[in-house]
């Protein structure tokens, strides 16, 4: 079992973390005008072809990225939900206690390293599936 001190310490860096990767969001994305969520801003550099093929090029680029850190603050979410019902540091999959070693490395780590599967996956199968629940 993890002790209080570490796994405070690992609270301040997901909070921490978060707090980067919402600010990293914020410069990509734009609100959308109808409905609900965010979009990516779409670049505009001009309207010679140099500058439009670049444009593409940086969009297509930022969209990857935005999914890339979506991703990561998900995990980071389900951690810091994980931590305030006191099961920080259990694998989700198998539910043995995470090595200490992992989440120094990963904070986020919700999972071993052999049990690892991308987020999106566990959200439907997953055992503590109350935990991820908003309030």
């Amino acid at each position: 079992m993890l002790n209080d001190v570490f796994v405070k310490q690992q609270e301040n860096k997901l909070l921490k973390q978060k707090a980067d990767l919402e600010k990293q969001l914020k410069v990509l994305r734009a609100k959308r005008k109808k409905g609900r969520g965010f979009l990516v801003r779409f670049p505009s550099y001009g309207r010679d072809v140099d500058s439009e093929v670049q444009e593409v090029q940086d969009y297509s680029g930022n969209l990857s990225r935005e999914k890339e850190l979506s991703e990561l603050l998900k995990e980071i979410n389900m951690a810091l939900r994980l931590i305030k019902k006191k099961k920080y540091g259990i694998c989700i999959v198998c539910r043995k206690p995470i090595p200490e070693a992992r989440l120094k490395a990963f904070p986020a780590a919700v999972t071993h390293a052999q049990c690892k599967r991308p987020t999106r996956f566990w959200h439907k199968f997953w055992p503590f599936k109350k935990i991820i629940k908003r309030k």
